[in-house]
């Protein structure tokens, strides 16, 4: 038999993979169909098992409206009454529907209490969608006995069109559930497969209730990805491992595990603030027991350096699924603590007792279906504090006889991961109930009725006459209805979610902005890094600022909203500047879906050749304010209005403007903006510095000396466009490329005079340096390659 596995990304293959071993070992054929052309990931090289890149987007008419519908209608679920608590989700559904269809929503009463009539009207759309050629081409190639498809429900994702496909071709198709939450934060299963393989009867009750597929249809398996979990063993012994993470052997420790930036944003403090709780309790065996913290896969670097006493930290490399150090972390641990996250699980497994506190500005706990399935599903596992001294009790309790934890957990995982039984694995069921799908037969469907056309038609019109500006903002990236089908981005291959919003001041629209206000914020900024007054850089700054004001004629400037549907932002602008620099999202859409597919909160965003700051606010908003952006323009008309902008958009405590120009060598001879082809940043963002000629620097930096000289942080992500200097500023950053926290790159790699050169010459650089082409880009109808690649490692 011959299965496609539409995975999305290797990612997402992390939790079948025992299914796929053993599926080929049972002779079947498994062809495991990615986004991207990657190698047979570890564990999964047999000669049955082969790798293909599959279609991402459709090739018809509704190529463009797909996308738009179906995360519409991910985000109405969310009106249900049942998600009435759960804010974050129905956050994280809005910020991908298209232009102000959630405030519409939320602005209508009769939408809320008519949910259901706006989530049918768009299923019928759905219904209406014919299905696509380049995805029945595809299956057609591999002629395969059934498809199976994960997750399927991410936010409008095209997955939906492999089942629409197989339908349509008469292909069995399944669903195999990736993990515990998909069926309650995610999106819809939008075309319901032959069947739908669960976890446990919870996860059947999601599938029916929440997303309407048959009863019949959904199959309880258990849950293969903690099979390899359950056969491991401890690797050392207690003393060996303490003596790795310097705990006393002799005290029993507490395990704290991290949960996802998306749950519990600055979970770091919250740490903090516990350890401090756990420390003041009367108990003594509470008080000096130990405590091991490991940090959440994708937070480890923000752990760096801290030091709390009598606590250990782990920071080694996670793994995914059978990681032997979480293994021993809670094999030799006596109760583990966490706020909501999978770990969580895998204690159950082992048996520990397993603890947690309702933080009440914690929208990631009580607001989310999949964290009340672990405190009451099968009884529940875990046991829950609604304060601290509450909490410290249940610890001290726990710490000194954990034998009814041990039951509560043990009878969870046999209802929540092994329903079947404890002893019996989840991946042989699986692989049973796939093997069984042959079994369903099903012919080619008919073409639709004849009025499905017409009725096509009407709608697309309406749909393209509603959302065409938007379209046009957001979805012209690459022939693709989405940024995320171009590039990478998160750690399951999916865009990372930015933290939960953070409430912050409204934006002035047309307050006056006072030199006092702009010489604040440049020099809190640089307080913030820790650089005193009289310091070298910061003298340069304040003097450089006090150059630009001379500049500064607030008569001659306005102040426009910027074509940013997520945020509002203004910008301070003269009468001429105002075309280019207020239409990013027309544009320069994919710079625009590049800062929002990689830049996410706690990140370090250089934006060099900021200008006046346009990209610098967008990637601040977007993040919420939880990335440091450091926006950098030596020029001193570019600078003046960049400093405003940051204090009229209330963005000063997360954006450093820096008048420094950037080099392949430090030198302090200084820079002029009016060398068009100089290895200089000096020209203001690829805006020719005619009639200015003037630069915001006294000196050159290689952008290693300035980030080593004055402490500054590392960059996550680098916009680089000064006009034809890129490469000498990448020639002065060989330690930041070599640096594998920086992750991503926009350049601009056209030379006016010899573009091909140094386009070769920036992409060589680059390549040895672990990076990687990703895709290119143009903003007009120039021919010739496009000047605008991103980058991101390998």
């Amino acid at each position: 038999m011959k299965i496609v596995f539409v995975a999305h990304n290797e990612g997402r293959l992390r939790h079948f993979g025992s299914v796929i071993r053993m599926l080929a070992e049972r002779g079947h054929t498994v062809s495991v169909t990615t986004r991207d052309d990657i190698s047979i990931p570890v564990g999964l090289d047999h000669p049955r098992v082969r790798m293909r890149t599959g279609p991402t987007w459709r090739v018809d008419e509704w190529r463009d409206l797909v996308g738009p519908v179906r995360r519409a209608r991910d985000y109405v679920r969310y009106l249900a009454p049942r998600y009435a608590n759960a804010r974050l989700v129905r956050w994280q559904a809005a910020r991908k529907v298209p232009g102000g269809f959630p405030r519409w929503c939320e602005s209508r009463p009769w939408v809320w209490r008519h949910w259901r009539m706006l989530l049918l009207a768009l299923k019928t759309v759905e219904d209406l969608i014919p299905s696509d050629r380049a995805f029945e081409a595809f299956l057609e190639s591999e002629q395969p006995d059934i498809v199976l498809v994960t997750p399927l429900v991410q936010h409008g994702s095209y997955q939906t069109d492999y089942v629409k496909s197989a339908h349509r071709l008469g292909l069995t198709v399944g669903l195999p559930v990736f993990s515990w939450d998909n069926l309650s934060t995610q999106g819809l299963i939008r075309i319901l497969p032959d069947r739908v393989l669960v976890w446990n009867a919870t996860q059947k009750w999601e599938a029916v209730a929440l997303h309407g597929v048959p009863a019949e249809r959904v199959v309880v398996t258990g849950a293969p990805r903690f099979d390899d979990f359950f056969a491991m063993g401890p690797t050392t012994t207690r003393e060996e491992f303490c003596a790795l993470t310097r705990l006393d052997p002799a005290r029993p420790f507490i395990l704290y595990i991290g949960s996802a930036p998306f749950v519990a944003r600055r979970e770091l403090d919250f740490v903090r603030r516990w350890v401090q709780e756990v420390r003041t309790s009367s108990d003594p065996t509470l008080q000096g027991c130990g405590v091991l913290i490991r940090p959440y896969p994708e937070t480890t670097e923000a752990w760096a350096g801290e030091d709390m006493p009598n606590v250990a930290v782990y920071r080694d490399p996670h793994k995914v699924n059978a990681d032997p150090e979480l293994y021993d972390s809670i094999y030799h641990a006596t109760i583990v603590v966490g706020l909501n996250t999978s770990a969580m699980i895998q204690a159950g497994i082992l048996g520990k007792p397993v603890h947690t506190i309702i933080v009440p500005q914690l929208e990631g706990q009580e607001g989310l279906l999949h964290f009340e399935y672990l405190v009451r599903a099968h009884g529940g596992l875990l046991s829950v504090a609604h304060g601290f001294e509450e909490h410290r009790q249940q610890l001290a309790d726990a710490l000194r006889s954990d034998a009814a934890g041990r039951a509560r957990s043990l009878h969870f995982v046999e209802g929540f991961v092994r329903p079947h039984g404890l002893d019996v694995a989840a991946t042989p069921i699986m692989v049973r109930e796939i093997e069984r799908l042959a079994e369903i037969r099903k012919r080619p469907r008919r073409p639709p009725p004849l009025w499905h056309a017409p009725m096509r038609r009407v709608v697309g019109g309406w749909l393209r006459a509603r959302l065409s500006d938007w379209l046009a903002r957001r979805e012209r990236h690459n022939g693709s209805t989405s940024f995320e089908q171009s590039v990478p981005a998160g750690r399951d291959g999916e865009p990372d979610e930015p933290s939960a919003p953070m409430p912050r001041r409204e934006s002035p629209r047309r307050d006056h902005v006072t030199e006092r206000a702009v010489a604040n914020v440049v020099s809190g900024g640089l307080h913030r890094l820790g650089l005193a007054d009289g310091s070298e850089l910061f003298s340069e700054v304040t003097g450089a600022l006090a150059e630009s004001a001379v500049s500064a004629d607030s008569g001659r400037h306005r102040v426009r909203k910027l074509d940013y549907e997520r945020h509002k932002i203004y910008l301070r602008l003269t009468p001429n500047a105002v075309k280019r620099w207020l239409r990013p999202c027309l544009l320069e859409p994919f710079a625009v879906g590049w800062i929002e597919s990689f830049v996410r909160p706690g990140d370090v965003f250089y934006d060099i050749g900021a200008h006046v700051g346009t990209y610098s606010l967008i990637a601040a908003k977007f993040t919420r304010g939880e990335a440091s952006v450091f926006a950098i323009e030596p020029a001193f008309s570019a600078y003046s209005d960049l400093c405003r902008n940051v204090v009229l958009n209330g963005c000063d405590e997360s954006i450093t403007p820096l008048p420094v120009a950037l080099a392949a060598a430090s030198s302090r001879e200084g820079a002029r903006c009016g060398a068009p082809n100089s290895d200089v940043l000096g020209r203001g963002s690829g805006q020719s510095a005619r009639g200015r000629g003037e630069s915001a620097a006294a000196t050159t930096w290689r952008l290693d000396d300035l980030v080593g000289r004055f402490d500054l942080p590392t960059p996550s992500h680098i916009r680089l466009d000064i006009g034809g200097a890129e490469l000498g500023v990448l020639q002065g950053a060989v330690d930041a490329l070599d640096d594998p926290k920086l992750r991503s790159l926009l350049v601009y790699v056209e030379d006016y005079t010899a573009r091909t050169t140094r386009e070769a010459e920036i992409c060589r650089l680059l390549a040895s340096k672990g990076f990687r082409l990703r895709s290119e880009h143009r903003t007009d109808d120039r021919p010739g390659r496009p000047p605008y690649c991103v980058f991101s490692r390998r």
